[in-house]
């Protein structure tokens, strides 16, 4: 045998080991392979009803923001309508309140006029001019005060010594 022949066996036997050794991990490989396409395919029949129920609850989804939609726009509309009576209102209320404060006014002034005439009737004279005229035959001046209809009747038995109702210094 030639040196030749020694390296040509030598290099066949260095082929058939490398071979032999690089068919592990592509052994390993093809079984990594079978297990990734079984996975994928198992992704893909459990996908398949979880995508049915997600277009369900896409679809329910929709309805419920068309249903949305339709509750919006009639807020919308009772808003604008509360708006417009509240404008109305506030015209109606422009309109009559003139009339009804001097509708008021007169109906005022009748019924002092009533209770003036009912007085005169009995024989009195009314109210608001008996202090007045009391005053004026004795002749005082007449306060404020004393024209009015509820005020209040004078205490002459008081005692005013007392500090706190009356004070000198002032």
């Amino acid at each position: 045998m030639s040196w030749g022949e020694i390296a040509g066996l030598i290099a066949a036997a260095a082929a058939v080991v490398f071979v032999a050794l690089s068919a592990v991990p592509l052994l390993k490989l093809g079984g990594v392979m079978d297990e990734l396409r079984l996975a994928v395919r198992k992704l893909g029949d459990s996908s398949t009803p979880i995508l049915d129920e997600l277009k369900g609850t896409v679809s329910t989804t929709t309805e419920e923001i068309a249903r949305l939609s339709q509750v919006t726009e009639e807020l919308t509309r009772m808003s604008q309508n509360a708006s417009t009576m509240t404008e109305q209102a506030a015209n109606v209320s422009t309109v009559m309140s003139a009339p009804l404060v001097k509708t008021a006014e007169v109906v005022g002034r009748g019924a002092s006029a009533a209770r003036d005439v009912q007085r005169r009737v009995q024989g009195r004279r009314p109210r608001r001019h008996r202090a007045a005229s009391a005053q004026l035959t004795a002749g005082a001046s007449v306060r404020p005060a004393d024209r009015l209809d509820d005020a209040a009747p004078t205490d002459t038995t008081a005692d005013h010594t007392s500090k706190d109702t009356f004070d000198e210094s002032r």
